[in-house]
């Protein structure tokens, strides 16, 4: 009988206050512990994804760097290929449409100095504004110069006009007996802000984004004091994340030269 009137006593004085605070005190906490659990578990997966594609940005950039770059010299004379360089640029030439002088026989001279065109093999590809390089490959004689006006591709021989007259004589000898034309590109990449900027004959374009700022672009050439002596190019490429500045990537390639020395 007693034990009946403890049960109905308790049942009618209910859950006090204190009880139903310190109950919301601990449901408060067990909340926020909780929320703070899944907002560092969604951090946490944010900065992995955030660092899996900027490194798979990083990836690909540093192989399209390491492609272009790798192209200096190509088609062009031997210690042509790079024409100026520093710590965050690099300038270079890539030769394109290739042509002959018409051959002759020893001791005739293939390009006379002051001549303001050129007797080619064929002139299809050249066209008025290119920038060409003629080559003796056997004598290592080589110069520079611009076309102006639009190349003969009809005539016997072809002829390409010349801006200005060319400065030397290209005589063939008994054991050189070609001369080449060669019409070429000059591209510059350089890191500009937060970019890596490509310039071809002057033409921009961005090729890179997300590169860190001032430091996200660097070349290291070996010690090299002359863009002859350029054998081998070093790329440091830095990449961050523009939304999370914690996802970054740092990646390093080495380049061999081949068209260097050719």
């Amino acid at each position: 009988m007693n034990i009946l009137k403890k049960i109905q006593r308790n049942e009618q004085e209910g859950v006090t206050l204190a009880e139903i605070l310190i109950g919301m005190a601990i449901s408060s906490a067990l909340l926020i512990a909780v929320f703070k659990i899944f907002i560092q578990q969604q951090s946490a997966f944010d900065n992995l994804s955030d660092n899996t594609l900027i490194r798979a940005k990083g990836r690909l950039a540093i192989k399209l760097l390491s492609k272009e770059i790798r192209m200096a010299g190509h088609g062009m004379p031997k210690n042509t290929a790079i024409v100026s360089f520093d710590a965050n640029s690099i300038t270079y030439q890539v030769g394109g449409v290739s042509t002959t002088v018409p051959p002759a026989s020893a001791g005739t001279k293939a390009v006379s100095g002051g001549d303001v065109s050129l007797d080619v093999v064929s002139a299809t590809g050249f066209a008025d504004g290119n920038n060409i390089v003629i080559n003796d490959p056997a004598l290592g004689t080589t110069e520079f110069a611009e076309i102006d006006g639009d190349p003969d591709a009809a005539s016997d021989p072809n002829t390409i006009p010349l801006k200005a007259g060319v400065v030397q004589d290209f005589i063939y000898g008994v054991n050189s007996n070609l001369v080449t034309v060669t019409a070429y590109n000059s591209i510059n990449i350089f890191l500009e802000g937060t970019s890596v900027v490509k310039t071809v004959d002057g033409q921009r374009v961005t090729v890179i984004q997300d590169v860190s700022s001032g430091d996200g672009l660097s070349f290291d050439f070996n010690g090299a004091l002359e863009t002859s002596a350029i054998e081998k190019v070093g790329i440091t490429l830095k990449l961050i994340d523009p939304t999370n500045s914690r996802a970054t990537i740092n990646l390093k390639s080495d380049i061999s030269l081949r068209n260097q020395g050719l």
